[in-house]
């Protein structure tokens, strides 16, 4: 974990440095998250999320941003008393979302994007005695598409409501299940982050 971070802080500043006719700053935030086509429901999977992002305003009302970011994702089933039966899914990625933003009053902005995701680690535990390797494996790139609100507590506080997803399947599922008669899974992800522009 701290090896994780180290090297997000690095990127983030490099990342900051890189863009000096932008603004931009850090990114903090969790998500909440599912699978689509795992055969469980609810967002029951809190994660992390941590990075950077720079934001170039070509108007009044339009503006664009480029992220990169460590977030987790993943799947959790939650254990009821007439099926104990446990589960989890922890999926560690790096994310470069491209976002193009609608400013629609001074405080509310509206945003739309795509995201190219690269899986850095996959880990499941089906029985409770803790995470192994993820089989079958998961896919190592996943593209999803984004929606989403900012609202300014400050100039320089921004608070963001987030949802994306898997617009193709990021693994075979075993049951060969269907989500939307899309066979696989996908993940299907809500997020909230504080942005703070330096």
């Amino acid at each position: 974990m701290k090896t994780t971070i180290l090297t997000i802080s690095l990127i983030i500043c490099t990342f900051i440095s890189l863009a000096q006719n932008f603004k931009g700053g850090p990114i903090i935030g969790f998500t909440a998250t599912q699978i689509d086509g795992d055969s469980y429901s609810g967002y029951n999977k809190a994660g992390l999320i941590i990075g950077g992002f720079v934001n170039k305003k070509f108007s009044e009302i339009w503006s664009s941003q480029l992220e990169i970011k460590y977030i987790q994702k993943g799947s959790k089933k939650i254990s009821k008393n007439n099926d104990p039966s446990y589960y989890k899914l922890k999926l560690d990625y790096f994310d470069i979302p491209v976002i193009m933003q609608y400013h629609y009053k001074n405080k509310i902005t509206f945003e739309t994007g795509m995201t190219v995701s690269y899986l850095a680690k996959a880990q499941e535990d089906n029985d409770g005695y803790g995470l192994i390797a993820a089989d079958p494996p998961f896919n190592k790139f996943e593209i999803s598409a984004l929606a989403g609100a900012n609202y300014n507590i400050t100039d320089k506080l921004i608070l963001n409501l987030r949802i994306s997803y898997s617009m193709h399947q990021i693994r075979n599922h075993t049951l060969k299940s269907t989500m939307w008669l899309r066979y696989g899974q996908f993940n299907n992800v809500i997020s909230f982050s504080i942005y703070y522009f330096l």
